[in-house]
């Protein structure tokens, strides 16, 4: 809302739940307190759930337009008022009779104009992030409406296609790097699919962003992943009909499974590294077989490179930083505790038991530290069972428990860490 309060402009407000593209959503009791104020006067509903839009019309007198143009009818048909329009911008005459006939209860020809409509709205604007296929079908009927603001781009005109490959159905450190691109990615005309295990928060977070899934399990019957050489006849029998023209490697493990992969289509194969970790001279070289690969940090780079790693397709693609989400905190908290913070897999790569010794070392030299560690150990490997046993035995054995605390999983990391000083990666 605009100015320091409710009062604070003469103009009335509209209320917009749109959670696919806000990742947050407005809950209808939220919404239902909201409306107590003079200047909010309608919701513009673009969640695709009846269910809240029912909520909302039962708890409030507000207006309730439809957000999204396929939804205009379902959401007439229990009160809604009308629609904020994309595709009436090019068939106004067509999204006008459509409203103009659900208000006077002519459903028949409501109904009529909406599956008429229906294909326009799912597909030609299925191609990009709203409003660059909008603003690519006006200017094609000559129609001015201005340039697009970055970072959207021009319709990508060949409309090339991307497909991400995740091992683990889990959201994790590299999943929410795949996911804070996604949308960016998309936005200039790229269509995407990522494969991935189906039924799982990663597939969850993925319907939310409207992004296209493609299902394959990684794993047998009893859970343990499937032998290498069976996924990549799996793979390569599969590839060509995504009909891709990139398929990136989210992992430095599916880097490896990918590269040495029989191609019978042109594709570009591209991978994704984070974990600086020890290689043998056989995945080396099997990462290396890929066309091109993305390292998260120099150091990353130049440590795989002195391995062996191919240095000519490898580059350095650093991690973006949402500013504005993890933004310090404006109200420190004040504390006599140096407050130290992990966030990630409880792996043996992540050199854990250094920390923790390195806690247990500043505590017996006077510091006043604390230590969460935030995070859950997903491998079912006998290693990394002892290896995380062995970490909780550690902090008991050296009566580490006042300092030293495993939280478990969160999806709070922003406040975390604003209430830590040190995060330790």
């Amino acid at each position: 809302m605009p100015g320091t309060g409710s009062n604070s402009t003469h103009e009335a407000l509209k209320l917009t739940r749109w959670a696919a593209a806000e990742g947050k959503n407005i809950e209808p009791e939220t919404i239902a307190r909201l409306s107590e104020l003079e200047k909010i006067q309608l919701v513009k509903e673009a969640t695709g759930s009846m269910d809240q839009a029912s909520q909302v019309l039962e708890l409030t007198d507000l207006t309730l337009l439809s957000g999204d143009d396929s939804m205009t009818l379902p959401l007439m048909s229990i009160g809604g008022e009308g629609v904020i329009s994309v595709v009436g911008n090019i068939v106004p005459g067509d999204m006008l009779n459509l409203v103009k006939a659900a208000a006077e209860g002519d459903f028949a020809e409501a109904q009529k104009m909406h599956f008429k409509l229906f294909t326009l709205c799912r597909e030609m604007l299925g191609l990009s992030t709203n409003p660059i296929p909008i603003k690519a079908a006006m200017k094609m009927l000559g129609r001015d409406s201005g340039e697009l603001r970055l970072p959207m781009t021009p319709l990508c005109e060949n409309g090339e296609k991307i497909v991400y490959l995740c091992e683990y159905g889990t959201i994790y450190g590299g999943e929410n790097s795949m996911l804070s691109g996604l949308c960016a990615v998309q936005s200039r005309g790229f269509d995407l699919a990522v494969v991935c295990p189906p039924d799982t928060a990663l597939s969850a977070q993925l319907s939310q962003l409207g992004i296209a899934q493609i299902p394959f399990t990684w794993v047998d019957s009893t859970g343990k992943r499937k032998p290498l050489e069976l996924l990549r006849n799996e793979l390569a029998k599969t590839i060509p009909a995504w009909q891709a023209d990139i398929v990136h490697a989210n992992s430095l493990s599916v880097s490896r499974i990918l590269g040495p992969i029989q191609r019978t289509v042109d594709v570009k194969f591209v991978g994704h590294l984070r974990d600086i970790i020890k290689l043998n001279k056989r995945v080396i070289a099997d990462i290396s077989m890929l066309d091109e690969i993305y390292c998260v940090s120099t150091a990353t780079r130049d440590f795989h490179v002195a391995q062996g790693m191919a240095i000519g397709k490898s580059c350095v693609l650093h991690n973006g930083v949402d500013l504005k989400e993890f933004a310090p905190s404006k109200e420190p908290v004040e504390s006599d505790v140096l407050r130290l913070v992990y966030i990630g897999q409880l792996v043996i790569r992540k050199a854990i038991d250094v920390l923790l010794d390195g806690v247990r070392l500043a505590i017996e030299h006077g510091a006043n530290v604390s230590l969460d560690l935030y995070g859950e150990r997903h491998s079912i490997k006998e290693e990394a069972q002892k290896y995380e046993a062995d970490l909780y035995r550690f902090v008991e054995a050296n009566r580490l428990e006042p300092h030293i605390h495993f939280r478990g999983r969160t999806d709070n990391t922003p406040e975390i860490l604003r209430q830590s000083d040190v995060l330790v990666h």
